[in-house]
C-alpha cells in the first residue's frame, strides 16, 4: 500500500472529506495481510494511529463490516482489527485520558499559588480532533505567563521531579507524566527575529 491510502485514511479520519467514494482506497480491498499489518505500523510510527482507524470505521460503517475481509480469513481479521482497537483505547484514549487528569491536577496546585496556566500544543490542539482521544498523546506542554520561575518552584514541593537545565521550558515529572513548562514559545537562541517571534 502506498501513502495515498495512509493519506485517505487520515482525511476520513478526520472529517476533512467525508465522501467515501471520492477517495482512492481501491488498494485496501486488494491488500494482503502484510500490507495491513505495514500500514498498522507506519500509523503507528507516524502518531496517527487512532485518526487512521476513525478513517478505516467511516469506510466499514460505509460499506459493512465484512469488507476489507479479502485479505484476511474472517478470524484473522476479527483479531487484526481487535488488535488495533486495544491499542487505540490503551495508549491513546487512556493516555490522553490520563494526561487530562493530570494537567487538572498541575492547574489546580498552579491556580493555589496564584499562577494562571496555559495548556499549548498537544493537548490544546486535541481539542481540534474529530475525537480528541485519539491524539497521539505526548508531553503536556504549559505557559504560566509571567510565573515561569514561581511555578518551578511552586512544583518542587509536590512534582517528583524538577528538571531546570533546559533554556526552552523546564521538564516536570508528575503523575506518570512529563510536564514542559516553557519559559519561551519558540527557540529564542535563533536570533532576533526569533527573539521577536517570541514576543
Amino acid at each position: 500500500m502506498n501513502n495515498n491510502v495512509l493519506f485517505a485514511l487520515l482525511r476520513l479520519g478526520l472529517g476533512t472529506k467525508k465522501d467515501i467514494q471520492k477517495e482512492n482506497i481501491s488498494d485496501l480491498f486488494l491488500a494482503t495481510e502484510k500490507q495491513w499489518e505495514q500500514l498498522l505500523e507506519t500509523a503507528r510510527f507516524q502518531g496517527v494511529l487512532g485518526v487512521v482507524f476513525d478513517g478505516l470505521q467511516a469506510i466499514i460503517n460505509d460499506l459493512g463490516p465484512s469488507c476489507f475481509s479479502r485479505s484476511f480469513s474472517p478470524d484473522k481479521w476479527k483479531m487484526f482489527i481487535l488488535q488495533w482497537i486495544g491499542e487505540v483505547q490503551q495508549v491513546y484514549e487512556g493516555g490522553n485520558i490520563q494526561q487530562m487528569i493530570v494537567a487538572d491536577s498541575i492547574q489546580r496546585r498552579w491556580s493555589e499559588a496564584g499562577i494562571r496556566t496555559m495548556l499549548m500544543k498537544g493537548l490544546a490542539m486535541g481539542t481540534y480532533y474529530p475525537d480528541p482521544k485519539h491524539r497521539c498523546p505526548g508531553d503536556i506542554d504549559c505557559y504560566l505567563f509571567d510565573d515561569y520561575a514561581k511555578g518551578n518552584e511552586t512544583a518542587k514541593a509536590w512534582a517528583d521531579k524538577v528538571d531546570e537545565g533546559w533554556y526552552k521550558h523546564s521538564v516536570i515529572a508528575y503523575g506518570g507524566q512529563t510536564i514542559e513548562n516553557h519559559q519561551f514559545f519558540v527557540h529564542t537562541r535563533e536570533g532576533k527575529k526569533s527573539k521577536q517571534l517570541n514576543q
